[in-house]
């Protein structure tokens, strides 16, 4: 993320994401524990990408669906 920038920490590494720059997602808890990821191109992957118990959640959806916000969605 390009220093500077005091906001949503989430949707900026979204945003640098989708503009092409290097970035990693870092996680920390109450408890302590940290971890960096670089899977963030997983939030963006096409439906044929996804793990086998995804799609076939998606076989449960009818109707219209409201994301509520639990990060990026799919």
């Amino acid at each position: 993320m390009k220093s500077g920038r005091k906001q949503d920490a989430f949707g900026l590494l979204l945003a640098d994401h989708l503009a092409g720059e290097d970035c990693s997602e870092f996680i920390e808890r109450d408890d302590g524990y940290l971890m960096a990821s670089d899977n963030l191109p997983a939030y963006f992957a096409p439906y044929t990408e996804w793990p086998p118990r995804m799609q076939q959640a998606m076989e449960f959806v009818r109707g219209r669906v409201l994301d509520v916000g639990v990060g990026a969605g799919r």
